[in-house]
């Protein structure tokens, strides 16, 4: 046996080790570096996996939403906002007031006041004739009829002068003239009286028809008046202003608003993982920005398939995964904790069945 073979043989096994090492350390090296932060694209579950992880954000259960003038409001301006950020706000309530607000409510008072005089015609009109008038009327029959008969008593005491050639014919046709104008006279006033006495039901309707139209007037001063202010679509909270007052009003709203009593997380799906979730599904919501951890339920699954809005630095991700919206529900508790973080990022995990 020669003397080198055993240097040889020792050679060669540090040559094995040495290689060994290098190795380990050249596929260390070429392995991607893992960011810090979570990547935003929706990776699917591995096979046999119970839990889906997804990037989402906070937001209300109504969502949050840009509240805007009414229509008709072209041109006009914030007069006075009856708001400030952070103020909890009922259904109903009214949160800024328009510089046209004024002028409508005169408008309003107008036509309330059109209403209430159509209303008074309306009831002339039902009452008839003031009761002296008919009275008065009544007294112009009276005289009238009595001259009737006085009239009558001349033409016949004329016949019976005519009869024994006492007067001319011309003085019994004067006579005669004389009770034909008194009758006329007599039917001229009864009809008079008639007239003033009757309601008619032409003049009845006219009149309600006139009432009809100023409430109408009045009920489009009121909307004018009421599209002249904002108010709350439902209780909730004023998250931001995005007008003051002096600004004229655009379209880009007045506020932004929502019901923070309820706290939801939107989780940004993969598309083929929806089928997985189901309603009532427990869920984990961790806040990005201090790790804390909210038990969550699944709400509501969306119904479109979208691209990912929560992205992040990672030159890896998948900036164009097509995502579905799936939302849960934070505990009451967590909710009022979470009131102020509208749109933070958070990480999502659902629980999915087998």
């Amino acid at each position: 046996m020669s003397v080198l073979q055993p240097l040889k043989r020792r050679w060669l096994g540090k040559s094995v080790v040495i290689a060994a090492v290098l190795g380990a350390i050249g596929f260390y090296l070429s392995r991607p570096a893992e960011s810090s932060v979570p990547s935003s694209a929706p990776t699917k579950p591995k096979e046999g996996a119970t839990r889906i992880h997804a990037l989402g954000r906070l937001e209300p259960s109504g969502r949050m939403r840009v509240v805007a003038a009414p229509s008709g409001n072209d041109g006009v301006s914030v007069r006075k906002l009856m708001v400030a950020e952070g103020d909890d706000v009922s259904a109903g309530q009214v949160l800024a007031i328009f510089d046209n607000h004024s002028r409508r409510e005169a408008a309003l008072a107008e036509a309330e006041s059109r209403v209430l005089l159509a209303q008074a015609k309306l009831a002339q009109v039902r009452a008839g004739a003031k009761a002296g008038e008919i009275e008065a009327q009544r007294v112009v029959v009276s005289i009238a009829k009595r001259q009737v008969e006085e009239a009558r008593r001349q033409y016949e005491r004329g016949q019976n002068l005519l009869s024994r050639n006492a007067i001319a014919p011309e003085e019994l046709d004067k006579l005669r003239w004389s009770h034909d104008k008194a009758q006329m006279e007599w039917r001229q006033a009864d009809h008079v009286l008639t007239s003033i006495a009757e309601i008619r039901e032409t003049d009845l309707k006219t009149a309600e028809q006139e009432v009809a139209v100023a409430k109408a007037v009045a009920a489009r001063a009121m909307a004018d008046v009421e599209a002249a202010q904002v108010r709350a679509p439902s209780t909730g909270r004023i998250l931001a202003l995005l007008m003051r007052e002096g600004e004229r009003v655009t379209d880009q709203g007045l506020l932004k608003f929502g019901d923070v009593g309820c706290m939801h997380a939107v989780a940004e799906i993969f598309e083929g993982d929806v089928r997985k979730v189901r309603l009532g599904g427990d869920a984990v919501v961790i806040l990005e920005s201090s790790g804390e951890r909210f038990s969550a339920k699944v709400v509501e699954l969306g119904h479109a398939v979208a691209r990912k809005a929560v992205l992040t630095n990672d030159p890896v991700s998948d900036t164009d995964a097509r995502i579905v919206e799936v939302r849960v529900q934070l505990a009451s508790a967590d909710s009022v904790a979470l009131a102020r973080l509208s749109n933070a990022r958070v990480e999502v995990s659902i629980a999915v069945g087998d």
